[in-house]
Formats: C-alpha cells, sequence, structure tokens
C-alpha cells in the first residue's frame, strides 16, 4: 500500500467546509516517514506502530459537515475531500490481502514466540482473530496479489471475489484460478461480482484443461446474456443447477472418448438412469 492520508483537518459535530486553495492538490495517502535510524518502507523498516497509523487515518479523514451548496457540482475543497475519503476507503477495502502476506511472515518467521507459544495464541490475543479468521487470510492473499496485477479493473478486486476463485486455486494451482478470473473480466460488458465468479466456478471442469476451460466460460457467458453487453443479473438457481449437469456431463463424454471411463456396465447403468431422470423432468412440464 503505497500511501496513508497525510494530513487532515479536525472538525467537530456538523460545519461548513472550510475555504481551501483550489490549487492545492488533494491530500495523497503516504506512510508515515521513517523515525531516524529506521530503514524507509520498502526496504524492510518499520513503518509505524498500529496506534500511529490509525491516527494518522483518524486525523486525516474530514468530519461530516452539511453541503457548502445546492448545485452539484462540487467545489475544490469538496473534491479533495472526497479524494481524502476515498483514498481512506480503497486502504480499507485492499487491506485484506496485505494482512494475509503479513500473517504470514508473522507465522513463518515465528515472530510472535517472544510473548506467545504459538501462533494461534498470538492472533487470538494480539488482535482477538480466530485461527480459521487468521488462516483464510493468509491462504486469499497470494493469489489477491495476482489479481490485482492483471485484472483490467485494477484495484477493485476484493476479498469476496478471492474466496469464490479459492477452489479452483486450491484444486488446480493459482495459475488456474487467475485464468478464470481473467477470462471473465475480460469479457464485454461483464461486470465481475462474487457471485457471477461463484457460477463460472461452478462449471469449470474437473480435468483442467487451460483452452476447454476458458472456451467454457465464454461460452457460459454468451448464452446466460452475461457477455457482449448482456445483463449481468443473478442467475437463477435454475439456470446455476443446468449450467452445472451440462458440463458435467461434457466433461463424462471426454473422459469416455479418452477411455476413462471405467467399468463400461456401470455407464451403461448410468446413462439409462439419465435418461430416465430426464423423461420423468419432460414429463413434468405437460
Amino acid at each position: 500500500m503505497s500511501s496513508l492520508i497525510k494530513q487532515g483537518r479536525g472538525r467537530s459535530g456538523l460545519s461548513k467546509a472550510p475555504e481551501g486553495d483550489p490549487a492545492a492538490p488533494p491530500p495523497e495517502i503516504a506512510l508515515p516517514e521513517p523515525r531516524p535510524g529506521e530503514a524507509s518502507p520498502g526496504a524492510g523498516g518499520v513503518l509505524a506502530a498500529p496506534g500511529e497509523a490509525v491516527e494518522r487515518l483518524r486525523e486525516a479523514v474530514p468530519r461530516p459537515y452539511e453541503p457548502v451548496s445546492d448545485g452539484d457540482l462540487l467545489g475544490a475543497q469538496e473534491r479533495r475531500d472526497l479524494t481524502t475519503c476515498e483514498a481512506a476507503l480503497e486502504h480499507l477495502r485492499l487491506a485484506f490481502w496485505v494482512a494475509g502476506r503479513a500473517l504470514q511472515v508473522i507465522r513463518d518467521a515465528r515472530l510472535y514466540r517472544e510473548a506467545h507459544a504459538t501462533f494461534e495464541d498470538y492472533c487470538l490475543d494480539r488482535w482477538s482473530m480466530s485461527r480459521p479468521q487468521a488462516y483464510r487470510l493468509i491462504s486469499e492473499w497470494s493469489l489477491a496479489e495476482r489479481l490485482l496485477a492483471v485484472s483490467p479493473m485494477g484495484d477493485k478486486v476484493s476479498e469476496r471475489h478471492v474466496r469464490e476463485l479459492l477452489p479452483v486455486a486450491t484444486v488446480h494451482g493459482d495459475d488456474a484460478a487467475e485464468l478464470v478470473y481473467a477470462t471473465v473480466a475480460q469479457a464485454d460488458g461483464v461486470r465481475v461480482t462474487a457471485e457471477l465468479l461463484r457460477d463460472v466456478v461452478a462449471i469449470v471442469p474437473t480435468q483442467w484443461d487451460p483452452a476447454a476451460a476458458v472456451l467454457i466460460i465464454r461460452e457460459f457467458l454468451d448464452r446466460d446474456g452475461q457477455g457482449d453487453g448482456g445483463s449481468v443479473g443473478r442467475r437463477s438457481p435454475f439456470q446455476t443447477q443446468t449450467t452445472r449437469v451440462r458440463t458435467g456431463l461434457a466433461d463424462l463424454a471426454t473422459r469416455l472418448r479418452k477411455g476413462k471411463g471405467g467399468d463400461p456396465e456401470q455407464v451403461r447403468a448410468f446413462v439409462a438412469d439419465a435418461r430416465r431422470l430426464l423423461d420423468q423432468i419432460e414429463q413434468s412440464m405437460s
């Protein structure tokens, strides 16, 4: 994270926005200057004590105030306030993966060992953080960092996006999860949401083939009106379930063609059962 808010203005209660110099630059997000004898950020130095960083953020964000006019256009000071507030929100939104990396450093290097017997004790005592929460953040950060680097949306990758892609990363690796995300994010007219990623992950073939996965995802987006300027609304449970069935059957057919289907009698029995179920579905519609 390149910055924390450099300087703010203290205000109490609801007040009028103070007059500002229109030529003044908007507040920038900057981490505290290193103390004498400390290395600068990025060179292994201490960035700031936790309380100091929070205090700088608290001082930087203005206190709530009433609009300075009834018009829609923002004044120079209002624009600077908006920049400051959005920078603070951006800092919060991206903090999850940095926290995950920090936790892994503390765990792997056993930096907790002076005061705590275990990493789990440290997380609970120091941060009131449960073991599942800490390990979830650790599991997410490396994938999040990769997605931020390749995303056409830049820093709009959220923790929920990463969480929906973790099943792919766990089974097939971070490269596969990155490819799934990039295929969705680069499709025309698609707004990436956690719900959409969940649906896409559900139709990814169990036997990983990058080219086949890209083709299936693109067909999925086009067929359901998600791509090429189509709607990006939440798909119905029926659409999601039928897509999973189609994908599963296509995956099974591919395995059978490659001679990986197992016992032929079991395959025939499965096909017979599937036909019977499809007949029941068709009859229920009449």
